[in-house]
């Protein structure tokens, strides 16, 4: 991306941020997070981190994960 942005205009675009949006927003909370009580060390989990999350807490918790039906929410 920075690149397109440098061949568009040569030389001017030293001073600008280019990044995704989650990106960015990650980058923003490793820098300000502790601001909000945010460590520095946060993981960001996606759906199948979160679901394994659950079974793996249904496992130590001894409940059936049939019966608890983890990722009904997200499937």
């Amino acid at each position: 991306m920075q690149r397109r942005v440098d061949q568009l205009v040569p030389g001017k675009s030293g001073g600008v941020v280019l990044s995704t949006f989650h990106r960015f927003c990650s980058q923003l909370l490793r820098r300000e997070g502790q601001a909000i009580g945010l460590s520095n060390h946060y993981v960001i989990y996606d759906e199948h981190d979160q679901k394994d999350l659950i079974k793996e807490s249904l496992a130590e918790l001894n409940l059936d994960e049939k019966n608890s039906s983890p990722g009904c929410c997200w499937d």
